[in-house]
């Protein structure tokens, strides 16, 4: 894998491993007049920090040459190093708020966040054995990283100056509550982390306390940026892109489909997990189970606020089930 790419004149696209099926993550170095923006900062390991430093000798540059560091979402592998790249590089550290408070709220040293997500899932069905193995992996998770950057928040609509170019924050939902994307009007690019990827997804792993209905959000945001002028997208995963309208669009449509095939599914009373397994695949460890329990019950809360769904009463496991709402129980999708 390449570490580094000459995207244009003064964007450099850094690739860092991530260690899932997306395989690296796309940080970019943005050259100005007095120094390099930093747009997010790989996971919090010496691994990535090694090829932070690997990519500012391969450019001839110093750590103290970079003035600025944006960070797109909370997500461990684009904000995971942010502090670590601020103490050696002294630059400021802007995000949004949305994004620091969910961060703060799941990596800190006496965070709880792994016990609430292990509730969450004993209560909509995972079984024992998948739960045992992903405790640990859970605590682990929080407990990875406790150190936080000072940071200055980005609000909608605040314009930055990146290399040459003024690009307007844009903040919208969906893959993450608060999520920045950045955008040139004038150039017609878009810095778009992972709202809109190409080829693949993008995951609906929302946090406890925040956005908890995180698909109608996202429909909110996909039909949005489905009209903006796009020339080009540089995304978080993957390769820059052009069609991004189109991707927009195509993202919206599958999660659609999948609203669609859920209902269709839920013939009886089911659980969340179960639901799961029908639709996805059965979970076989503790990364698939967070991934796809959190995507479905993203669907879940969005079909209910819908009232095309709703929950029947908790069995004697003490376990949710779903069904369809009495006005919807013969709908056929």
């Amino acid at each position: 894998m390449e570490l580094l790419k000459q995207e244009t004149e003064d964007i450099v696209s850094v690739k860092l491993p991530v260690g899932s099926v997306l395989q690296w993550l796309n940080a970019y170095l943005i050259r100005g007049e007095d120094g390099y923006t930093l747009l997010d900062a790989g996971m919090p390991d010496e691994e990535t920090f090694g090829l932070w430093q690997q990519a500012w000798r391969h450019l001839g540059i110093s750590p103290r040459d970079i003035r600025s560091i944006i960070i797109t979402h909370h997500h461990v592998d684009h904000y995971g190093l942010a502090a670590r790249l601020q103490d050696v590089t002294g630059a400021s550290v802007r995000m949004t708020e949305a994004c620091f408070l969910q961060a703060s709220r799941i990596w800190s040293a006496d965070s709880v966040y792994d016990e609430e997500v292990l509730e969450l899932f004993t209560r909509h069905g995972a079984p024992g054995h998948l739960l045992e193995v992903t405790a640990p992996e859970l605590k682990h998770y929080v407990k990875s990283m406790t150190a936080h950057p000072d940071t200055e928040f980005i609000r909608a609509g605040d314009k930055l100056a990146l290399g040459k170019s003024i690009f307007e924050a844009e903040l919208v939902s969906g893959h993450a509550e608060g999520h920045l994307c950045l955008y040139d009007k004038q150039e017609q690019l878009v810095f778009c982390g992972d709202h809109v990827i190409p080829k693949m997804l993008p995951n609906l792993n929302f946090t406890l306390g925040f956005d908890e209905n995180p698909l109608s959000s996202y429909f909110s945001s996909l039909k949005e940026h489905a009209e903006l002028p796009v020339r080009k997208a540089y995304p978080g995963h993957m390769i820059p892109f052009r069609k991004y309208n189109a991707r927009a669009a195509d993202i919206a449509a599958q999660y659609r489909q999948r609203i669609d095939d859920i209902l269709a599914r839920m013939d009886k009373p089911m659980t969340a997990f179960e639901l799961c397994c029908l639709v996805f695949f059965v979970p076989v460890n503790a990364e698939q189970l967070r991934f796809k329990l959190f995507e479905m019950l993203a669907s879940l809360n969005y079909l209910q606020s819908l009232n095309l769904i709703e929950t029947a009463e908790a069995g004697a496991d003490g376990r949710l089930y779903y069904r369809r709402a009495p006005a919807h129980a013969n709908r056929n999708p």
